[in-house]
C-alpha cells in the first residue's frame, strides 16, 4: 500500500489527530500540558476556550491568575 494512501484513510479514520497535526508549536504546547493529568475529552472545551482567549504566549503570559482559573 502506497504511503499516501495509508495518510488518506488514517485521515478519514482519526479526523482529530489529521486536525492536530495542523497546529501550531504553541497550541500542541498548550495542549500536551492540560492533558498531563486529564483525559482529552475534558480538556479539548477548556482548550478551546484557553485559545480563544489567549491565542498566543504573551497573551496568556499577560493574564492575570483568575482570569485563567475562570477558563479552567
Amino acid at each position: 500500500m502506497k504511503f499516501d494512501t495509508v495518510m488518506s484513510v488514517l485521515r478519514r479514520r482519526y479526523t482529530d489527530a489529521a486536525a492536530s497535526a495542523k497546529a501550531t508549536p504553541w497550541e500542541t504546547l498548550l495542549f500536551t500540558m492540560l492533558t498531563a493529568r486529564s483525559r482529552d475529552d475534558q480538556v479539548e472545551p477548556v482548550f478551546a476556550r484557553l485559545m480563544a482567549a489567549y491565542a498566543t504566549p504573551r497573551a496568556l503570559a499577560a493574564a492575570t491568575p483568575d482570569d485563567v482559573a475562570a477558563i479552567i
